[in-house]
């Protein structure tokens, strides 16, 4: 197999098309399975969310989490009091995100 070039071969994105012109084989599968939820791949952070008593709030959350650069998906779960964030986002930025919006945040354990 052809060897990519080190950015691509850490992409976590299933968009094969950004391999360049010159290479000429490509991995057979990539791994484009999407997780339950619709999450896009990437890497997983889990926070704890407290203060969200209602949709409204739920959908603050969400927003402000998506703002966040790097993040390529957000599940918000207000009963359970946690969101799910994928991509590569920084963390203290993502709890920054959610505490600028009134509610407190920390990393799941």
């Amino acid at each position: 197999m052809a060897r990519l070039p080190g950015d691509l071969l850490n992409a976590k994105r299933c968009d094969l098309e950004a391999i360049p012109p010159g290479v000429e084989e490509r991995p057979a599968e990539p791994a484009c399975n999407p997780p339950p939820g619709g999450l896009a791949l990437g890497m997983t952070t889990e926070l704890t969310i407290t203060g969200m008593t209602c949709g409204h709030c739920e959908k603050a959350v969400r927003d402000a989490l998506q703002g966040v650069p790097g993040v390529q998906g957000v599940q918000v779960d207000r009963a359970a009091g946690q969101a799910t964030v994928t991509g590569d986002a920084d963390l203290q930025a993502l709890i920054r995100a959610v505490t600028e919006e009134g509610y407190a945040a920390q990393a799941r354990a």
